[in-house]
């Protein structure tokens, strides 16, 4: 017989994964034998309110207070049931409710927010949306919303410096660039406008909004009059039609990006890919700049947002075959070094080496690493004089096409018995590589990969399918190999 606790898991899991009506009908059955548990139908009214049967929501939520008069997420149900229904001050009785028992709660204090706000009561909406970034300074989303409060209250110039002080992160959300647009302009409106449409769509795109970014980008380019349209607009037009399968459309687009800005690297990236001509690894400058603009949030990015653990992998990989000391290391593409901290430590020498120098600099503060280098992997990997017992590529390969030279490069710099523990992206075909063309990244196929390593004087010892990584909520499917030198 299920616990509590599993019976709560359960009904979580269900509305996590949006099955509502099972949730609910879970909820039901165990209530018939448990009408006094609080937790119950508080997730019974959840699963309600998204069914969009608020009345009976309302009454689920409600018994659980009468159950368990503390319960922060029946109060703050309740006052978004009653927001959505007019009842403002039922709704700030609620939230007021919950706050007191969680004074940190970032759902109430929005709650309060926004009941503040559309009443037209600044100084309080303020007081919410600062405390928000005071809980969470991390989340640019109520810093956006504060600014769109000091806006609508005539407060621009406050608008302005909080924009101004809000990290590269920010400019990842269409509200920050819809919110940019409201600022007082001088004389230079019309050039800020511009910037603001392409960021935005540039935010549109890499959330999966292609259309609502093409037509942005459209009306910006129709608007534009014939003038000289900036290479940016062209290439989110081109990311737009890719995300859309407009390849004709989207080849276009490139063609006049690089017509405007012929040293866009992103964009002679992908045109060759889009005619069929992949390029054989991606530009060094290109991965450079990249990665230096990611730097500053790169660990929580990849591992909190994307779900990213491939370190962990690896080394578990090696754990099952009998390597637990990995001796004289080579992370190649070592970013910030995350395969340095699932090491523990179980090496006699760790080297490093990326193309970018941010994310060097924040490698070399974790004081993991003996030796920290800038450079393309297959050029180090030949520079270097002593031999390396392990080898890691976490995530290194999706910026190379063709890995025969950093496979025998690699092979070259290997002691007896060496390993090489590697991810890859899938490719639509077992064989060779390709481009995915709405991220840029280089995908792989299995047998590519392990024909190239036998090839390379390398024995395959393992080759599992792994997720990579989370994309818009979407596990990114690949290979983890491990190798051994013959």
């Amino acid at each position: 017989m299920d616990s509590k606790q599993d019976t709560y898991r359960r009904l979580g899991a269900l509305i996590n994964q949006r099955r509502f009506e099972e949730a609910l009908a879970q909820a039901d059955q165990t209530l018939g034998a448990a009408a006094d548990d609080a937790q119950l139908w508080l997730m019974k009214g959840i699963a309600l309110t998204f069914l969009d049967r608020a009345g009976e929501a309302e009454t689920a939520l409600n018994r659980c207070l009468e159950l368990a008069p503390d319960n922060v997420a029946a109060h703050t149900q309740l006052g978004q049931l009653a927001a959505r229904t007019g009842r403002t001050s039922q709704a700030e009785t609620h939230y007021r409710a919950a706050l007191e028992l969680n004074p940190g709660l970032t759902s109430a204090l929005n709650g309060l927010a926004v009941l503040f706000a559309r009443a037209g009561k600044y100084a309080p909406a303020r007081e919410m949306f600062s405390r928000m970034i005071e809980v969470n300074p991390e989340d640019p989303r109520p810093a956006i919303n504060l600014a769109n409060l000091h806006l609508d209250h005539g407060y621009g110039d406050r608008a302005g410096k909080l924009l101004a002080g809000l990290p590269p992160k920010a400019q990842e959300f269409p509200e920050f660039w819809a919110t940019m647009r409201r600022l007082p302009r001088a004389e230079a409106a019309g050039d800020a406008e511009i910037m603001a449409d392409e960021g935005m769509a540039r935010a549109l795109n890499r959330k999966g909004r292609h259309a609502e970014a093409l037509d942005l980008v459209r009306r910006r380019i129709t608007s534009l009059k014939g003038q000289k349209v900036p290479a940016g607009l062209w290439f989110e037009a081109a990311r737009a039609y890719l995300g859309l399968e407009q390849t004709d459309s989207a080849q276009q687009a490139l063609e006049e990006t690089l017509k405007v800005d012929p040293e866009h690297r992103f964009a002679a990236h992908l045109l060759p890919a889009l005619r069929g001509e992949a390029p054989a690894t991606t530009q060094p400058e290109l991965v450079a700049s990249i990665f230096d603009e990611l730097a500053p949030r790169f660990d929580q990015h990849l591992t909190q947002t994307l779900g990213y653990r491939i370190p962990e992998v690896l080394v578990e990989m090696l754990a099952r075959t009998g390597t637990t000391e990995f001796g004289r290391v080579a992370d190649l593409g070592c970013g910030t070094g995350l395969v340095g901290e699932a090491l523990g430590g179980r090496h006699t020498h760790l080297a490093g080496v990326d193309l970018s120098a941010e994310m060097l600099q924040r490698a070399e503060e974790r004081r993991l690493y003996d030796q920290l280098d800038r450079a393309e992997i297959a050029a180090w990997l030949r520079s270097e004089k002593e031999l390396f017992d392990t080898f890691f590529a976490a995530d290194v390969f999706v910026y190379v096409g063709d890995l025969a030279p950093i496979l025998h490069a690699a092979r070259d710099a290997a002691a007896p018995g060496a390993r090489l523990a590697f991810s890859v992206e899938s490719g639509a075909s077992d064989e060779g590589f390709e481009v995915d063309l709405t991220s840029g990244r280089y995908r792989h196929g299995r047998t590519y990969c392990a024909e190239l390593a036998e090839r390379a004087g390398w024995s395959v010892l393992l080759a599992e399918p792994q997720a990579i990584r989370r994309e818009r909520s979407v596990p990114v499917d690949g290979y983890c190999f491990l190798l051994e030198a013959r």
